[in-house]
């Protein structure tokens, strides 16, 4: 009997959330030259819960926008080993949200969502335009 309420206090628990794995974080986008506009992507990794994501960000000359990101399903076999300890198959959510049309020469601020509640933030500059010198530290 004291079991099965313990078990019925953690399952609500267990299936109520996404657990977040790899926080959010910012990579390059798809220009392969330098144009007028840039783009980021901001990616970040989750159990195979389904979970509702949006990632809103804004800049010093444009007001906040919102884009959903993608998900790819990602689903690993066990791994290969000599050891006669098999590992369990991993199965991930992959997120990327792609920020285009960021004005160059600007900071970005993103702040990541799951149902509202912000889960990751923050700024990274973008690409220099050809006739700003950059530095490297």
């Amino acid at each position: 009997m004291r079991s099965s309420f313990l078990l019925a206090l953690l399952v609500p628990a267990v299936l109520s959330g996404q657990s977040l794995l790899v926080r959010p974080y910012v990579q390059p986008g798809l220009n392969s030259t330098l144009q007028a506009a840039d783009s980021k992507r901001i990616l970040w990794l989750t159990d195979q819960v389904p979970g509702e994501f949006s990632v809103e960000f804004s800049g010093e000359d444009f007001p906040v926008r919102t884009v959903a990101p993608e998900r790819v399903k990602l689903d690993f076999g066990p791994a290969k080993s000599k050891s006669p300890e098999v590992e369990p198959e991993q199965h991930y959510f992959k997120y990327t949200a792609t920020l285009d049309g960021l004005p160059l020469d600007h900071s970005i601020t993103y702040r990541v969502k799951q149902s509202g509640k912000e889960i990751g933030s923050g700024t990274f500059k973008t690409t220099a335009s050809a006739g700003k010198s950059i530095r490297f530290v």
